[in-house]
């Protein structure tokens, strides 16, 4: 197809065949002939200092004045890449996600092979929900750039999303390849072991999230979990008050302590903890408000537990998914 010109056949082609086989090396080879052969649209461009002026606002999170600026500058730099690049991150951060999708797309219009602007386009799309598309953007980036470590591991996400457990663990590894200290591929490979079963492989996998950095409150969280799934109760509640520590704003942390005071019986436990953190959080998040009502339920006090039942929307008592 390729050599009879019909690209865009050729392009649809492969990422058929990536769909069922994530990063296959050959279909990678073919969607990055066909991207370099679309012709970019270069004009006028900004000096660097301009450039490295609107990346710091943006890393200081000064999103307006970032939009303002490049709004300005793309009068005299239609054509500029990384004007556009943060032009629309700082849109997305504002949450115009329509409107940065519209952006990156003219991105890649420009220059057909920059992987940041395809990877910042499947970003939004995977924000969006559109999976398809999302994980089309992803396997561009990684067409141009087989090094690009956070597309491999979104990739993976997408994979995990969908119950791929076993395929997304080739897309962390490979993430992880191409950024040996990538925490979050790490985490992720975590995840998908342990809904593997492999509970021992998961463990080493967050014990080498946590030696990256052990200051991660999400990696005390996961090793809570796989701590609780081995039976190891004073141990699971150990990494999760470490993670609160850490991040005293973690619901998730919270929310599994909970679970698993609830799963070890114990009752009055859970109702001191539940009364505790009424000086932190003023009313209780709806995730912690469950076990507030399962603790009325059981005290026998079924109209305070109806009121909170009627308010989560939920018919009755039963065990919610875990964080």
């Amino acid at each position: 197809l390729i050599e009879k010109n019909k690209l865009n056949q050729a392009y649809n082609a492969y990422h058929d065949f990536l769909k069922k086989n994530p990063i296959n090396s050959l279909a990678l080879d073919g969607l990055e002939r066909i991207i370099r052969r679309r012709k970019p649209k270069y004009g006028k461009q900004p000096s660097g200092d301009i450039i490295s002026s609107l990346v710091a606002l943006y890393d200081n999170g000064r999103f307006d004045e970032v939009l303002f600026k490049c709004a300005k500058l793309l009068k005299s730099f239609p054509t500029s890449v990384p004007i556009l690049n943060l032009y629309g991150s700082a849109k997305a951060q504002k949450g115009l996600i329509d409107s940065s999708e519209v952006i990156f797309r003219k991105a890649i219009l420009v220059a057909p092979n920059s992987a940041d602007s395809y990877y910042n386009l499947a970003v939004i799309l995977h924000q969006k929900g559109d999976w398809n598309r999302a994980y089309e953007a992803y396997q561009d980036t990684i067409s141009i750039d087989r090094n690009y470590a956070n597309a491999y591991n979104n990739i993976g996400n997408l994979l995990q999303q969908r119950a791929r457990f076993e395929e997304s663990l080739n897309c962390y590894e490979a993430a992880i390849n191409a950024k040996s200290d990538h925490i979050e591929a790490l985490k992720n490979k975590g995840i998908s072991l342990h809904k593997l079963g492999r509970l021992e492989h998961a463990y080493v996998a967050c014990l080498e999230a946590k030696k990256i950095d052990p200051n991660d409150a999400g990696v005390f969280n996961q090793l809570g979990i796989l701590l609780q799934d081995a039976g190891k109760f004073e141990d699971c509640l150990s990494c999760y008050r470490k993670a609160i520590k850490l991040d005293p704003s973690s619901i998730e942390a919270y929310n599994n302590i909970c679970t698993a005071l609830e799963n070890w019986n114990r009752a009055e436990e859970l109702a001191n903890f539940l009364v505790s953190l009424k000086s932190s959080f003023e009313p209780l998040p709806d995730e912690l408000r469950f076990y507030e009502a399962l603790i009325f339920h059981k005290q026998k006090k079924y109209k305070e537990c109806e009121e909170i039942l009627v308010r989560l929307d939920i018919g009755h008592i039963h065990s919610p998914p875990r964080k």
